[in-house]
């Protein structure tokens, strides 16, 4: 590098920061590459199959519309998050200017947000489906309740993902010569301070700077993260025991009623004004007697259990 126009302490400075890319970090960028050339193709096939399937049926699908968001928040990770980390770990400094270091530190977290929230909702979804699993509106419900537990999802995730437009900024930090990094601003405090102050420089100069970070990060995790684990495994536990439920009422609840197959003329005669259960179980009397003409047959459906008789 040319130093004529840099002061002495600035090209050692560049000079100590020269950056070569060990082994670890080549293999980590082999993987993103993977991912992206692999993963890339096939979330875009899935989502046009998604989208093909979702415009074809009358009938709006929830489970399309939670699959459909969720491949949109896979594309973004690929086609934003990946190539920003394969850029950045190969040459390790910024660029692409203040307004692009913005919107890739917004898209970065916001994929994550986005991905984990919408498998938080596909957890609820399961559960409201398990509550309602005999109701015969459910599938109309469904998909309303699935379109506004993703609007509340994709907003929440933009709505946390503002703060990265704020807190990442370009710096060329002092002593590096033309350096230049994309990165959160009590990162450029820390080294502005360090370098100011050089052997007088203290920890608790930047307290306050490191407090906000650490505030930060654990609201980042908590709503990345731990919320979204915790609503997903309280789901499903919850639907295991409304499945549990379920079937531990059944039996409980049958009952048996017997009923003779082959009524003759006499018995029709006698049998008052048939409802519409006792017509359909008289209609496959000429079925059963074809198949099954002289054994002892069991109906048995929710509540009502049917035993037809030997014909003698």
């Amino acid at each position: 590098m040319n130093c004529s126009n840099a002061s002495e302490i600035d090209c050692i400075a560049v000079e100590d920061v020269s950056y070569n890319v060990d082994y670890m970090e080549k293999l980590e960028i082999g993987i993103y590459i993977l991912c992206f050339v692999v993963g890339g193709p096939l979330n875009v096939l899935s989502l046009h199959r998604s989208l093909r399937a979702f415009r074809q049926h009358k009938a709006k699908s929830q489970i399309m519309l939670l699959r459909i968001s969720l491949n949109v928040a896979d594309l973004i990770t690929l086609f934003v998050f990946v190539p920003r980390q394969i850029v950045w770990l190969s040459v390790y400094e910024w660029y692409g200017g203040e307004f692009l270091c913005r919107v890739c530190a917004f898209f970065s977290t916001f994929s994550f947000y986005s991905n984990s929230f919408v498998i938080a909702c596909i957890a609820i979804d399961r559960v409201y489906g398990a509550y309602n699993i005999s109701s015969l509106n459910a599938h109309r419900k469904a998909y309303i309740r699935c379109r506004t537990l993703l609007a509340v999802g994709w907003m929440a995730a933009f709505a946390l993902s503002l703060p990265q437009t704020v807190i990442f900024t370009v710096a060329r930090p002092s002593g590096m010569g033309e350096f230049m990094q994309c990165s959160p601003i009590w990162t450029i405090v820390y080294h502005e301070k360090r370098y100011a102050k050089g052997p007088d420089f203290h920890p608790s100069d930047v307290a306050g700077w490191k407090q906000l970070e650490m505030t930060y990060n654990i609201v980042h995790l908590l709503f990345i993260f731990w919320i979204p684990c915790i609503i997903i495994i309280c789901s499903y536990l919850t639907v295991l025991l409304i499945l549990q439920g379920h079937l531990s009422q059944a039996p409980s609840k049958s009952s048996c009623f017997h009923r003779r197959i082959g009524l003759t003329s006499s018995d029709e005669s006698r049998t008052p004004t048939p409802s519409r259960s006792s017509l359909l179980l008289h209609a496959d009397d000429s079925y059963v007697q074809k198949v099954l003409p002289k054994e002892s047959v069991l109906f048995c459906s929710g509540k009502m259990e049917l035993q037809a008789e030997n014909i003698r």
